[in-house]
């Protein structure tokens, strides 16, 4: 990975601020080489440095201590006794020296990289850089091939056969995308109904869009007829209409019936979130699981799925997916809380995944399936074929950087709902709550720009700027 200019900047500030080259290199996605790389020159030893350096060992022996302050003190004591210098004073000039060339290739690196940087800005304010037009050149080929094919004689195509498991997939994958459907009017209700401030992000103006459409279609009485007949058996079986504001549509007091009860019981406040949890499903709405660690949000995030396969008939598919050290954790909570999930953990090596891929990750196969953020980069695409019921994404704090190659794999996916279960939802800024919500609601945050601007870190902390709001 190429690291940017401001990248650059950034890296050598955190490591001016003494954290660990290692960390730097896990949030930039890069070796840690690459970020030692940008690391500053070592500063030149002074003689007495040279001095404490080739005596420390021999002295703490000697009076049989290993602290800072006693060894300093003692060694500072011997430099005092030293008449003749000499010998340390050449080392320091050594040390000097190459501290003097290190730096001079640190600076002239700095100055290459501020020189391209200029240029680059330059460039672009110029006219087209090289990569775009490149790019046009690109585009203009690949347009004379589309003509050069649509002119050419067409090839009559073999239809193709479907085998019995493609058959059920499309099938589930039908349903499941028929469901999302339904519930994008009601996720576009309930947001435009929790506040004002959603209007901001252009909500507003794709529910007068979607009113729009509606009024250009005259409908006859008999179609207004079965809309509000099916209207009614809407609020009879969910429990309440879906327009304005987070409406309870479910009540859900009691752990569901399929919870082993043999293995133990829900907690009154577990049972709360879980009617929390249920509520959003129906009002079309994905959520962030943000419960201090400890208070069972793997057990309220099982207890979900049961109330599913109770209440709705839903079977999945279910997508679980955990950091490597807790996937045995998440399987061995679904045989003690719910033995009715046929489940699948997959994880393993080459040959072990492809295996799993042939026999197990196939429709009819498994009901959840819990694997790792390594395991859903490596095999995405098999992943991908799926139309999901539920995503669901343990840890969820990893995706706080929308360019991460994890994030943009998910994004990739298909899903009716999905929740990010986190303990901090925000750490550093609120742009990683954006990152979150982007994945939550692609359409509704498509862009950073109207959140940052609206959610203004200059104001005071927890306000919202509305002057900056459109």
């Amino acid at each position: 990975m190429t690291l940017s200019y401001a990248e650059k900047q950034r890296i050598r500030g955190m490591l001016a601020d003494k954290q660990s080259a290692k960390t730097i290199a896990l949030e930039f996605e890069v070796g840690e080489a690459d970020v030692l790389a940008l690391a500053k020159p070592k500063a030149a030893l002074s003689a007495y440095m040279c001095f404490a350096r080739e005596n420390r060992d021999a002295i703490s022996q000697e009076v049989g201590a290993t602290d800072t302050s006693t060894l300093s003190k003692v060694i500072g004591e011997r430099w005092g006794e030293v008449t003749d210098r000499s010998r340390w004073e050449r080392q320091a000039a050594d040390d000097r020296v190459r501290h003097d060339r290190e730096m001079a290739t640190y600076q002239a690196g700095l100055n290459a990289e501020d020189a391209a940087e200029k240029a680059r800005i330059a460039s672009a304010a110029s006219g087209p850089s090289d990569r775009e037009l490149e790019r046009a050149e690109k585009r203009q080929r690949l347009q004379e091939e589309v003509e050069e094919r649509a002119a050419a004689p067409k090839k009559e195509r073999k239809a193709k056969v479907l085998t019995q498991a493609e058959q059920t997939l499309a099938a589930q994958n039908k349903e499941i995308e028929s469901d999302k459907a339904k519930s994008a009017k009601q996720r576009l209700n309930f947001l435009l109904g929790q506040s004002d401030l959603f209007k901001h992000f252009g909500l507003a103006k794709e529910a007068d869009a979607s009113a729009k459409a509606r009024h250009r279609k005259r409908k006859t009485e008999k179609e207004e007829d079965e809309e509000m007949m099916k209207d009614h058996k809407e609020e009879a079986g969910g429990g309440g209409s879906s327009s304005g504001g987070f409406e309870e549509k479910v009540r859900i007091v009691s752990q569901p019936g399929i919870i082993n009860k043999d293995h133990g019981n829900m907690r009154a406040y577990q049972v709360q979130g879980l009617n929390w949890l249920a509520n959003l499903y129906q009002n079309g709405i994905s959520g962030i699981l943000a419960d201090e660690m400890g208070l069972g949000k793997t057990l309220q995030s099982i207890s979900l799925l049961c109330w599913l396969r109770e209440a709705r008939k839903l079977t999945g598919p279910y997508l679980v997916l955990a950091p490597k050290s807790t996937l045995t954790n998440w399987e061995r909570e679904f045989k003690n809380w719910a033995p009715c999930f046929k489940t699948l953990l997959f994880h393993g090596d080459k040959e072990a995944r492809e295996r799993m891929l042939a026999e197990n990750l196939q429709p009819d196969k498994f009901e959840v399936c819990i694997t790792s953020y390594e395991m859903i980069i490596r095999e995405a695409n098999a992943f991908r074929k799926f139309s999901w019921r539920y995503i669901i994404v343990d840890e969820a704090h990893r995706m706080k950087n929308e360019e991460s190659k994890l994030s943009q794999v998910l994004r990739s996916f298909s899903s009716h709902s999905r929740l990010l279960i986190t303990g901090t939802p925000m750490q550093n800024n609120l742009h990683e709550l954006w990152a979150l919500l982007h994945f939550l609601y692609e359409q509704e945050f498509p862009t950073s720009t109207a959140f940052d601007s609206a959610f203004n870190l200059n104001c005071k902390v927890g306000s919202v700027d509305n002057e900056r709001l459109p």
